[in-house]
């Protein structure tokens, strides 16, 4: 069909760009990649199917992928899920990636990606998920991220960020996992200065937020008193920024948390 053969065709250009001939599996070892094979491309090494054959998931995490990513995976319009953790591409990450409707997870932490994130991925309005962490992303999170009315992980820890966050982050209410991390590179020789600015107060909107880590960055003012609102904190991380002032007092409010870093201010 010709469903069938656009989807052979992307798969092919992904294996090409990415270095099919050299990737291989960790664990378990020794196990048989079968990519471009005569089998069904259901069947194929990390590629999921629903039942009528559409292409719903592409896992390919920690499979030695080297190259950069095809703008063509945007042809695979049922994708629900891309995960290319763990690999060494390079590159940009394809606006055309935005395209992408159904998409709800993707995850390219552990890489070798550079650039900006692009505007348009924030039209990708089903992302759950975002993994952009342990890579050489610079710029600032674009005010778009606001369009992920149902996102809630994201992941932007150890690149190159810098800049202030948007406003729209904090109308994210179903954010669970806020991190940040890391994007000022560690003393002595910081890589970058990393996110800055203040938080607004506006954070005690997220009241499903769990983990929020932001250590190392360049964050100012004074820690925001509707913090205390957080009822399902867990983790608050501010370590090595520039906040001053008193300890809100609303903190001990929060009965869930276990884990509280505020260090080096």
């Amino acid at each position: 069909s010709e469903v069938r053969l656009v989807q052979r065709y992307v798969l092919a250009i992904l294996y090409f760009m990415t270095n099919g001939l050299n990737w291989k599996v960790t664990s378990p070892q020794n196990e048989i990649i079968n990519f471009l094979s005569s089998d069904s491309e259901c069947e194929w090494t990390g590629v999921s199917c629903e039942s009528d054959g559409n292409i719903t998931e592409i896992v390919l995490a920690s499979l030695n992928l080297n190259g950069s990513i095809p703008f063509e995976l945007s042809y695979l319009q049922q994708l629900e899920r891309i995960d290319f953790a763990a690999n060494s591409l390079k590159g940009t990450i394809p606006y055309d990636i935005g395209v992408l409707s159904n998409l709800e997870i993707l995850r390219l932490r552990g890489n070798l990606l550079t650039g900006e994130i692009p505007e348009k991925l924030f039209d990708a309005t089903s992302l759950e998920h975002l993994d952009l962490s342990e890579n050489s992303f610079v710029g600032s999170l674009p005010g778009r991220v606001g369009n992920l009315k149902g996102l809630k992980f994201l992941h932007l820890k150890q690149n190159r960020f810098d800049g202030s966050l948007p406003d729209s982050l904090w109308g994210l209410t179903f954010l669970e996992v806020l991190r940040l991390g890391d994007n000022k590179g560690t003393l002595p020789k910081p890589t970058s200065i990393g996110f800055g600015s203040t938080i607004s107060p506006s954070i005690g909107n997220l009241h499903n937020l769990k983990d929020f880590y932001l250590s190392h960055n360049s964050f100012e003012g004074s820690i925001p008193f509707e913090v205390g609102q957080l009822r399902s904190l867990e983790i608050f991380d501010v370590e090595d920024n520039k906040f001053y002032g008193v300890i809100p007092q609303s903190l001990s409010s929060l009965t869930k948390l276990t884990e509280l870093d505020i260090e080096n201010n």
